[in-house]
């Protein structure tokens, strides 16, 4: 008797536990489970038995952070328990809850749990034990397997991908694709064929000026001198920082924001233009008398002020060395190793 009251005792307790973070996470706007309590992060993290999972965040995040990525990784925790919310369904044998602890908010649980590095993702397992661990012990009772290496990005796929791995689970949070949506792209391919019939004639004189070429060519190089490139094999981030205070340049030279590459990118056109322009107002003004047939073109550049065209390349040289500085104030504006 004595052994079965403890068993439905163990699974009343269980279910509780399920119900509390089932409601914690659909009271809140985006899914995210925030604001536990040190009493109740040891019942639901570190005590069994879970019939869950938890994607357990650990930053620190606020204006004075110094963590830069941290602000990252809260807004791919954010977007991944809205989907997790979404998707969830009540007789799911595999629920997974996204909890993220922040030291600005919840101090005592980071110390106890001897965090010495942010951020930090774990995934904490389902158990049917009844085994409770101390705060103290978690992170390194739960081992590699369990503990995410922030190499591996901090997109939402990334972080599903980690739970995939390593809870054995086939977790997938991409919507079907539906009917009418499969309509539509066939009939923007038939139209987008069709408009190609009728105004091919258009197109064939378009694609015929080699000045377009020469436009997406230089478009094609200040993205890629920007590290365009770089951004999409590295899968860098849009921008760090928090919402209150937003970063758009990554300080250190080893990884940059995606927006730092078009900032790149076009303080470089900016900097070619102007050199162009410089170059075409100065040779027309040398070469007017010269020409029997004046070229329209030529006639403009002659009136062209050389001094724009100066403004411009600094314009484009300034943005390039500020942005350098930024990222690594030791370069002092060019002026590395001068002192006095």
């Amino acid at each position: 008797m004595f052994c079965l009251f403890s068993l439905i005792g163990a699974k009343k307790s269980n279910v509780s536990k399920l119900d509390f973070l089932t409601s914690k996470a659909a009271s809140s706007s985006n899914g995210l489970i925030d604001n536990l309590t040190k009493s109740q992060f040891r019942k639901h993290l570190a005590e069994g038995p879970r019939e869950y999972f938890v994607l357990l965040f650990l930053t620190v995040l606020g204006p004075d952070s110094s963590c830069k990525i941290c602000g990252q990784v809260h807004s791919a925790a954010s977007e991944l328990a809205t989907q997790l919310n979404g998707a969830r369904k009540k007789d799911d044998d595999n629920q997974v809850f996204v909890v993220e602890v922040d030291y600005g908010s919840s101090g005592s649980i980071i110390s106890e749990l001897g965090v010495d590095r942010v951020p930090q993702v774990v995934l904490i397992p389902q158990t049917k034990g009844t085994r409770s661990v101390a705060l103290s012990d978690l992170l390194d009772s739960l081992g590699e397997k369990y503990t995410y290496s922030m190499m591996m990005g901090y997109k939402v796929d990334d972080f599903i991908s980690f739970i995939n791995k390593a809870g054995k689970m086939e977790l997938d949070l991409s919507r079907p694709v539906s009917s009418v949506e499969v309509g539509m792209f066939i009939g923007a391919g038939i139209f987008a064929i069709v408009a190609i019939i009728f105004l091919w004639g258009m197109i064939d004189k378009i694609r015929r000026h080699m000045f377009l070429y020469a436009i997406i060519g230089v478009l094609f190089y200040c993205f890629c001198i920007g590290g365009g490139m770089f951004c999409i094999i590295r899968n860098t981030p849009w921008s760090g920082g928090t919402r209150k205070n937003p970063e758009y340049i990554q300080k250190g030279g080893r990884n940059q924001f995606t927006v730092e590459a078009y900032l790149m990118g076009g303080a470089n056109l900016v900097g070619g233009v102007g050199v162009f322009l410089y170059v075409l107002s100065n040779k027309a003004s040398t070469k007017r008398e010269e020409e029997k047939k004046p070229n329209p073109m030529s006639k403009f550049f002659n009136y062209f002020p050389s001094v724009i065209a100066i403004a411009l390349m600094f314009m484009g040289w300034y943005s390039i060395l500020n942005v350098y500085n930024t990222k690594s104030p030791h370069y002092k504006m060019g002026f590395v190793g001068m002192t006095g």
